[in-house]
């Protein structure tokens, strides 16, 4: 879920629940979106740089992870889940 001033990361699973929040800058309206745990987490360990940038039109569109401030670096699309409840 991207806040505002924060993103709530959450997963489900049959060991339980686990909620994080992170800082974050919204540039745009707030978004509950989906994804695939793993996809999410092989991005993110590309990454390397302290901040990145997410970039999403909708929840059903597919969604850009890059490094913040125009740093080189890997780029990764991530298709989201349909949320279901």
């Amino acid at each position: 879920e991207f806040l505002p001033a924060t993103v709530v990361l959450s997963s489900k699973s049959e060991r339980g629940t686990i909620t994080e929040k992170v800082l974050s800058k919204l540039d745009g309206v707030e978004i509950k979106i989906g994804f695939n745990a793993k996809f999410v987490t092989d991005a993110l360990s590309a990454i390397d740089t302290e901040s990145i940038a997410v970039k999403l039109n909708n929840p059903s569109a597919p969604v850009l992870f890059l490094p913040s401030g125009g740093e080189e670096g890997a780029l990764y699309l991530i298709l989201p889940l349909r949320l279901v409840g």
